[in-house]
């Protein structure tokens, strides 16, 4: 079996869709486990503009756009190289 080299090309793009594509998903499905906005001890402590988010949620949701930026990263690069592919096919 002899590959030419647009077809390595499809298939390194190929590969690299269905890392994106894992990586988004995880994310996607992927909830957090844990306390979201920190609770006031007390009465005169209660804030009603906005709840205060904690710093592991935030530490988590960062983490989480991280892992998405990557996997749309290599999602747009596996459709880029399977465009170059075929284009040089």
């Amino acid at each position: 079996m002899d590959l030419s080299v647009s077809q390595y090309v499809v298939i390194a793009g190929l590969v690299c869709d269905v890392i994106g594509c894992v990586l988004v998903a995880f994310e996607v499905i992927n909830r957090f486990k844990g306390q979201i906005v920190e609770q006031s001890q007390k009465l005169e402590d209660l804030d009603f503009s906005r709840p205060v988010l904690t710093s592991e949620y935030r530490k988590w949701e960062k983490c989480k756009h991280i892992v998405m930026a990557i996997g749309l990263f290599f999602l747009v690069g596996g459709f880029t190289l399977q465009g170059i592919g075929t284009a040089i096919q």
